[in-house]
This record gives structure tokens, sequence and C-alpha cells, in this order.
């Protein structure tokens, strides 16, 4: 003989159960959303902060290349007593500079420059070409043994990233579709021989904030390597 189920066992889920799992339910799918969302946002600035890092590494290179060649240049067919020597080019110096030729330890004077022609004192006593080729390297070593930050290499290069090299475009748009600024400020370091610089690079969006990316380096002059 079947029993009849109780009124108890009958009934179903009561209001405020249904209302509970109502409320479980959207603050799962609410949480899930926000963390949805915030991976969107994580994943975009992740991208805008590489591509930023790219930036700066781009112009970083140029300002090592230029480094590279500041102050220095080559001379061709110098011979033995001659009180002028053509160079590859004589930007970067002039008259009353010094100058170390080939693997020459003697300074020499520049006291004319004319053209790539540069009239020098003493006399070359010596032109043993540099292990790097042919060629005598033409360093300009006015600025070593600098007696303090702001007269040396340092602090020229500064003056020369300052005046002629410029960051092109100084403002870009990133894959994110936002757009963004770099500013480079270059600083002599105040320590002894005074010959390196640090470069403080920040990217940030041209609506305002943070910093989406800033980066640091030093850099050392090569002709300030060559100092005696």
């Amino acid at each position: 003989m079947l029993r009849r189920k109780s009124r108890q066992q009958e009934q179903g889920f009561t209001l405020v159960e249904v209302i509970v799992a109502i409320l479980i339910a959207t603050v799962f799918v609410s949480i899930t959303m926000q963390a949805m969302v915030m991976a969107v946002i994580l994943k975009a600035r992740a991208k805008e902060y590489s591509e930023a890092i790219n930036w700066v590494q781009q112009d970083l290179e140029q300002a090592k290349h230029r480094a590279s060649r500041y102050k220095i240049t080559t001379a061709s067919g110098a011979a033995l007593g001659a009180t002028s020597i053509t160079v590859a080019s004589s930007a970067g110096f002039a008259v009353n500079d010094t100058i170390l030729v080939g693997i020459d330890a003697q300074s020499y004077t520049i006291t004319q420059v004319s053209g790539n022609t540069l009239t020098i004192s003493p006399a070359l006593n010596n032109t043993t070409p540099n292990v790097y080729g042919p060629n005598l390297l033409v360093v300009n070593n006015t600025f070593c043994n600098a007696p303090n930050s702001s007269s040396g290499f340092g602090q020229y290069f500064v003056n020369e990233l300052n005046a002629s090299q410029v960051i092109n475009p100084s403002t870009k748009t990133f894959s994110t579709g936002r757009q963004f600024t770099i500013t480079r400020n270059p600083i002599a370091v105040n320590a002894i021989p005074y010959n390196r610089l640090r470069i403080d690079y920040d990217v940030k969006s041209t609506q305002g904030g943070l910093s989406v990316a800033k980066m640091n380096a030093e850099i050392i002059p090569d002709a300030a390597l060559r100092c005696p």
C-alpha cells in the first residue's frame, strides 16, 4: 500500500532560497566579469609597456652610436713632421682643442681649422696607425682630466644631445590606440673623472596619469675612454 508523501516533502524551494541562489550567481558572474575586464586591461598595459621600452631602446641606441663618434674622426695620408692633417670630418674640433693622433701619446694643439684640415702644433712625431684600420684615429682629448662635472666629457655630450639630437617622433600612437609622449633628460654624473652621463626616460599618456614606463642608462663617450 502506497503512502502519500507529506506536504513538506512535496514542497519546492522557498522564495528566500531562490533569492539567495540568485544573489550568489550574480556575485559569481560579477567577479568573473571583473576578472575578465582586469585581464584585458593588464594585457593592454603589458603591450603598452613593451612598446614604450622598445621606443626608449631605439633612442638610447642612437645616443650610444652618437657617443661612439663624439669628438672622434680619422686622418689619412699624414706624414711624419707634418704640421697639418686632413681628417674625415672636423665637426667637434676647434682652435685651441688638444688632440691625440694614432697611437702617439703626445697631445697636439689645434691652431687652425680650415674645412677638414687641422693645423697642429707641434709637428707630428709619430704616424703609426691604430689597430682599428689603416687610418690614424684622431681623438679630441680637451675634456680629459676635467676639474668638475661642468667641464668634463659627460656635460659636453649632454650639451650635444640637447642641442642636436631630438627624439623623433616624440609622440606616438601605440597598438592599443592610445597616444603617448616620450621625454629624455640627460644629466652629467658628478663623479671623477666626470666623463659619464645618465639619461632618464619617461613615457606617459598624452591624457596624463602615471608613467607607462621609466628607464635610465649611463653612457661614456668613446673619446673619454681614450684619455691618457
